[in-house]
């Protein structure tokens, strides 16, 4: 974090906004993480997702976490998610925030399972944890409110992401096999 908070710092001196060099830097542990795994000769890991996973997860991170700054709020911790999702649902510009929130940790629930191949179950757990991480990280740092609304709806986006996880593998091993099976009945 400290780090980023020196990028921060140079990109705001160059007139960049915190988005942009956040998308410089996810780009950037992209192309690291691809190269390190392709020179580590990992044989069963995919270079190209696990450096969109960790660009994203960059991404995120900036997001949510390390561009904000601290704000004195009247109520920091709610805990009581099935009212905050139904006073927001109450609201059309609210709901966006639902819809955000799902759809955030989709692509993470994906390339989650599409670089790992562990249990759906274990995956969904896994991004809950990281969305735990943020939500009191922003509680600690005082940068936004931590609610559990939020947790709820990312671990929706997680289950959706790791659904599509496994039906693109699935896809694929299917797909595999026919080819496997045309090669061979060509022969």
């Amino acid at each position: 974090m400290f780090y980023f908070g020196m990028v921060l710092r140079f990109a705001s001196r160059l007139g960049w906004g915190w988005w942009t060099t956040a998308c410089v830097v996810g780009v950037a542990v992209a192309v690291v993480y691809y190269h390190a795994v392709r020179r580590l000769g990992l044989a069963n890991v995919r270079p190209f997702p696990v450096g969109l996973l960790a660009a994203y997860i960059t991404i995120v991170l900036a997001f949510t976490v390390l561009s904000r700054k601290p704000v004195v709020l009247e109520k920091p911790l709610n805990l009581d998610a099935i009212g905050a999702i139904v006073s927001r649902l109450g609201f059309k510009s609210r709901r966006y925030e639902i819809l955000f929130n799902i759809a955030l940790f989709v692509p993470i629930g994906l390339l989650l399972s599409l670089v790992t191949g562990a249990r759906p179950l274990h995956l969904v757990l896994l991004c809950t944890l990281f969305s735990i991480g943020i939500e009191l990280a922003r509680l600690l740092k005082s940068c936004g409110t931590c609610e559990l609304s939020d947790v709820l709806c990312n671990m929706v986006g997680a289950g959706v992401g790791v659904g599509l996880g496994a039906l693109l593998d699935r896809y694929s091993a299917i797909h595999h096999v026919e080819k496997k099976s045309g090669a061979h009945a060509n022969r």
